[in-house]
């Protein structure tokens, strides 16, 4: 099936069925230009976004007030409500260009000076939602956590300057933790309800990775308090 711009810009409003959805997920992976004209339409939708939002004030959308009325349960948040929510979170659509899925690669190709120290530390210790500061005035804030096929926690988590937002994707092994994406793009100078281009992005790669459902607060809050200790199974204590 051959993938148009308007499938394309369905897909990032998660409008298609979900045959679709995945269809297109599966061929991003393998298709740059694909990727190219996602990252292109996610810009102009920025854009518009942007224009319509230089109101004094912003209502928000009734279907994302929904959201927050939707039941979950005690310990875990389904995988596709999850998606819904990080939606909501404010992004630059410039940062749909500068995925880089780098799996295993140390943090050090990320900048001249290694952080990593610091943001393992942060990841080890902060819960989700929760901004931890950075050297140099970054502050780092876990969005979420999950289990990946491997029997890995893995987080997904924002770094940002006054210049600069990464959203990245790190899990943790027996030797630490280890740096899997990476989506780098401007900071944003007005607030407000923007695409989540960062996490559009890295939805594929979450959803190559992950294994069940997204972690909740409480049980991500337990799993910090026993320093991330597994049961042999791979299973959450």
């Amino acid at each position: 099936m051959k993938i148009t711009d308007e499938m394309l810009s369905a897909f990032l409003d998660a409008e298609l069925p979900e045959s679709q959805m995945q269809m297109i997920r599966e061929a991003l992976h393998q298709d740059e230009q694909l990727s190219g004209r996602l990252a292109a339409l996610a810009e102009m939708d920025l854009l518009l976004k942007q224009h319509a939002s230089q109101m004094d004030h912003q209502v928000v959308p009734e279907k994302l007030m929904a959201l927050l009325d939707e039941p979950t349960q005690d310990n875990l948040v389904s995988f596709p409500l999850w998606r819904r929510i990080t939606a909501l979170q404010p992004w630059s659509g410039a940062a749909a260009a500068c995925l880089a899925v780098v799996a295993g690669y140390s943090l050090a190709l990320w900048q001249a000076e290694d952080p990593w120290a610091e943001i393992s530390l942060a990841l080890e210790t902060q819960a989700a939602g929760v901004s931890y500061p950075l050297t140099g005035a970054s502050r780092l804030t876990p969005h979420l956590t999950f289990m990946d096929k491997q029997g890995r926690y893995c987080r997904q988590y924002q770094v940002s300057s006054s210049d600069e937002i990464s959203q990245q994707l790190a899990c943790r092994s027996a030797q630490g933790w280890t740096l899997e994406a990476m989506v780098n793009g401007a900071a944003q100078d007005n607030s407000g309800y923007q695409t989540a281009t960062g996490s559009v992005v890295l939805d594929p790669v979450i959803d190559r990775m992950i294994s069940g459902q997204v972690v909740s607060l409480s049980a991500e809050q337990q799993l910090i308090r026993q320093q991330w200790v597994t049961t042999s199974d791979g299973e959450q204590p």
